[in-house]
């Protein structure tokens, strides 16, 4: 069980850093791609732990979503803060 906890306790750090965005990636008006941003980056986290869950079993599950938020998560970002 406290494995667990450190786990997701983690994948909430790797989701958090994902939301950071590159210097100069905003414009002036960044309200609307700071929405974009944060929306690919938990959007992205959500589908890769989703879909990393249907993989293995026991612990092998665990790691696979919460190696699926993180990736998902990067991905999701990198997607949205173009």
């Amino acid at each position: 069980m406290k494995s667990l906890k450190l786990l997701l306790a983690g994948v909430g750090v790797v989701v958090l850093a994902a939301c950071q965005s590159p210097s100069g990636a905003h414009s002036k008006n960044s309200g609307s791609a700071e929405f974009t941003c944060i929306a690919g980056t938990l959007g992205g986290a959500v589908i890769g732990g989703v879909l990393g869950s249907t993989v293995g079993g026991g612990r092998g599950r665990t790691v696979a979503t919460a190696l699926g938020a993180g990736a998902g998560g990067y991905l999701g970002n990198t997607m949205g803060c173009k």
